[in-house]
């Protein structure tokens, strides 16, 4: 692997050779009382293509975050919250928080919800009856989770009839969320309060094997059916994701980010 860390973003000269065989060069940026040190390295994320992520502070960006518009708006695109035909995968201890709200929660889906939900005793699937023939969810999503929370043990939330189990129909027939819904209308922050695996999508923040943390973002074929990734609009997705970026990684951290978008991509 090769590291090139730049003597400004727009030339690789006073490039030097370090232990290992990485090449670097370093650049510091300060204004506004912030300092970066970019960096470009090539890695593999997910989905398996090369990407040239950028180094801000302690954390590898993937570049599209900088650039690529993103907007999540169900009504615009009509997508009957398509990102979560899987449900999503969730460790226990955030289960349980969700859990104890989880009575007004079920206000607001339909009676068979519901009912699916308490008789399976909790949000959480049971592995071996929702996936009997092994687990279902994608290796891609899967390993993304496993590496967020250090290798521990999760569970995907309950389907019915296919589908996340927390899903209810508006009298307008849109599809949404019970526990966004729930935390929009109790005055809660739902990026702090939603499962993390629901609110960092499109988004995916891992540890690699080193403890360096990597921003970078769910581009794989098993999500390419989903509007808001296959027609892409709006603002850029660090602004778009701007409160979802700063639940993840600080606000620190994205006023770094934004500086260093609004230095570089014109």
């Amino acid at each position: 692997m090769f590291v090139l860390q730049c003597t400004s973003p727009s030339t690789s000269a006073g490039i030097r050779k370090a232990a290992g065989g990485r090449f670097y060069a370093r650049n510091d940026l300060v204004g506004d009382h912030s300092r970066l040190i970019i960096a470009v390295l090539v890695e593999v994320c997910m989905g398996s293509k090369i990407c040239d992520f950028v180094k801000i502070g302690s954390v590898l960006v993937h570049p599209d975050i900088l650039s690529r518009p993103y907007t999540c708006d169900v009504q615009k695109y009509g997508c009957a919250s398509l990102c979560c035909y899987r449900s999503c995968i969730v460790p226990e201890q955030e289960a349980q928080r969700i859990e104890k709200h989880l009575d007004d929660i079920l206000c607001y889906l339909a009676p068979e919800n519901r009912e699916a939900i308490r008789e399976n005793g909790s949000v959480l699937a049971i592995c071996s009856q929702q996936c009997p023939s092994g687990c279902a969810i994608h290796e891609d999503e899967a390993r993304a989770m496993q590496r967020k929370f250090n290798g521990q043990g999760f569970r995907c939330i309950l389907l019915h009839n296919n589908e996340c189990a927390l899903l209810y129909t508006t009298p307008e027939g849109m599809r949404l969320c019970a526990v966004h819904a729930y935390a929009i209308d109790h005055g809660m922050m739902w990026e702090e309060f939603k499962f993390t695996d629901c609110v960092q999508y499109p988004l995916s923040l891992y540890k690699k094997e080193d403890g360096e943390k990597v921003l970078s973002i769910q581009d794989t074929p098993y999500l390419s059916h989903i509007p808001c990734l296959q027609h892409p609009e709006g603002e850029p997705m660090y602004k778009g994701l701007r409160k979802t970026i700063e639940t993840l990684l600080g606000k620190d951290f994205y006023q770094q980010l934004a500086l260093y978008a609004e230095r570089t991509i014109k």
